[in-house]
């Protein structure tokens, strides 16, 4: 066989290579090129007049990749979409380089209506969890195909010293990448 005669067979074969290599990544899961967006707000309350939030009326841009050297401002997080694992939704907004107020807020939405908050502020971590009674953490929906979540949080949360706060938080997020189990 000569070159000439192996190119036709290659280019001919080149769309089945192709199909199979997009199917074997997607059964891999599969990683967003979509830029990661939120809106909405997330806020804690540790008492009368003591706030923290962010406020996010528009669409606001999150940087995926490691924010060590970032400017100030900027914003990061991630947003995870699992079809076969109890938990559904695991998203969270960050600011890594703030040095005080709240610098990140996790909320993880599960199947069964369970789910977990994590808010740090001035380097305290809060958590709270939908076990307690206390806490509602609702999936408003969760658009596998298009990368598309949203979720509620009005959750009764603790710091390690027993300190107590009050989480709520209606969050929108586009650009999710997505699990496959």
């Amino acid at each position: 066989m000569t070159v000439a005669m192996i190119a036709p067979q290659f280019i001919r074969r080149l769309p089945l290579l192709l199909l199979a290599l997009a199917l074997g990544a997607a059964s891999f899961g599969c990683s967003n090129d979509q830029q990661l967006t939120v809106r909405g707000e997330a806020a804690v309350a540790r008492g009368a007049e003591a706030v923290e939030r962010f406020d996010f009326a528009q669409d606001v841009a999150l940087q995926r990749d490691d924010l060590a050297a970032s400017a100030e401002g900027v914003f990061g997080g991630h947003c995870i979409l699992d079809q076969g694992a109890l938990t559904q939704i695991d998203a969270e907004v960050s600011r890594p380089r703030a040095t005080s107020g709240m610098t990140a807020f996790r909320v993880q939405s599960s199947r069964d209506g369970g789910g977990a908050v994590r808010a740090v502020i001035d380097g305290q971590v809060y958590d709270g969890t939908s076990d307690g009674g206390a806490c509602t953490i609702t999936a408003l929906y969760a658009e596998f195909a298009d990368g598309l979540a949203g979720v509620s949080v009005d959750c009764a949360v603790v710091d390690a010293d027993g300190n107590a706060a009050q989480a709520t938080a209606d969050l929108h997020f586009a650009g999710c990448d997505t699990a496959n189990d």
